[in-house]
């Protein structure tokens, strides 16, 4: 419970296993979770469990058997839940669509490419906004395919146009559904057009390391796209233009990769979080910006693994294993409760 900081509900899945994902549907009435388990070195798949909320019964369950599960998804009007799956058995790497309500699986599609230490893996594969189309990274292309009749609708490579590495690393559809974003290792952020397939926009950050991944993402209105860079700096552009609107720079010396960043939905409030934060370095952390001005509100530490903003914007909450959970205001970046 938000407001007491009471727990509501206690979900425990049977030994052996574990939870790899948890997601809640869109009514958030039901939850999902996916598990595994270890066996000597190896990690074999689990069931993923439909929950009840107010009660903690369970409703039903799915068995993808041919892989390890490490993401879920649901789609969004609730009805369909995609599993991302890796392992060494022939669907190694897949990605399955199931009916929620009758636990059926409908279709798999192949070709995904997950490296092995990387973000999520909401990051490779995702849902449009309504639900008909997913996206799917691979090494050097991203494909676009029907969610329901699994025909690939059209592919994406961008051109190899450096010595370095420049891999692609994830991928997302614009809030609108019209457009696609991809980051390459190397920097470049690209938008594509969802339906042709074809270039709109390039941006590229500063990349100084091998070892840093960069992050991008849409602002809410689908017009703008914000990247981060490897020296502590994000930068939002527009779209249509291809023109820097405004840099959000984090104060101090020594400044370390922006490899998250979470912006609110009402696209007022950008959260960036620092790569040394996770080391709880002294120095750097997490900083709550106000999109507009650039002004930065407050720098915070040791709250980075997770970061969230409520549906209407006010708050947003922050996990660390290290740390109890937290609960914030977005206005102030002063700390409201935590979750023990």
């Amino acid at each position: 419970d938000v407001e007491s900081g009471k727990e509501l509900q206690h979900f425990r899945v049977a030994h052996p296993f574990y939870i790899t994902a948890t997601r809640f549907n869109p009514d958030g009435r039901r939850a999902l979770t996916a598990t595994a388990q270890h066996f000597g070195t190896l990690d074999l798949g689990g069931p993923v469990i439909l929950w009840d909320v107010a009660t903690g019964r369970e409703i039903s369950r799915f068995a993808p058997h041919d892989g390890y599960v490490f993401d879920v998804q649901l789609s969004p009007d609730g009805r369909r839940m995609l599993a991302v799956l890796t392992g060494t058995q022939s669907n190694s790497n897949a990605i399955q669509i199931w009916d929620v309500n009758s636990a059926q699986r409908l279709l798999v599609v192949q070709g995904l490419w997950t490296p092995l230490f990387g973000p999520p893996a909401a990051r490779y594969v995702s849902f449009s906004p309504d639900g008909g189309r997913l996206v799917v990274l691979s090494f050097r292309t991203i494909t676009i395919w029907d969610a329901v009749t699994g025909k690939r609708i059209c592919t994406m490579e961008p051109q190899k146009g450096t010595a370095k590495p420049d891999f692609l690393v994830a991928t997302q559809f614009s809030p609108d559904g019209r457009f696609v974003l991809t980051e390459q290792c190397n920097g470049v952020t690209r938008i594509w057009n969802a339906a042709t397939g074809r270039q709109v926009q390039a941006f590229a950050v500063t990349i100084h390391s091998a070892q840093y991944w960069p992050y991008a993402l849409f602002t809410p209105d689908g017009r703008g796209v914000i990247s981060g860079s490897d020296d502590g700096i994000a930068i939002l552009w527009q779209i249509e233009s291809g023109k820097e609107i405004r840099r959000f720079q984090i104060p101090g010396p020594g400044r370390a990769p922006v490899y998250q960043m979470v912006i609110s939905r009402d696209g007022k409030r950008l959260i960036a979080i620092c790569e040394s934060a996770r080391k709880n370095d002294p120095k750097q952390g997490v900083s709550l910006w106000d999109v507009e001005s650039g002004r930065l509100i407050k720098q915070f530490y040791g709250h980075e693994e997770i970061v969230g903003f409520s549906p209407c914007d006010e708050t947003f909450v922050t996990v660390n294993n290290r740390k109890p959970a937290a609960l914030w205001d977005g206005a102030t970046g002063e700390i409201i409760r935590e979750y023990k």
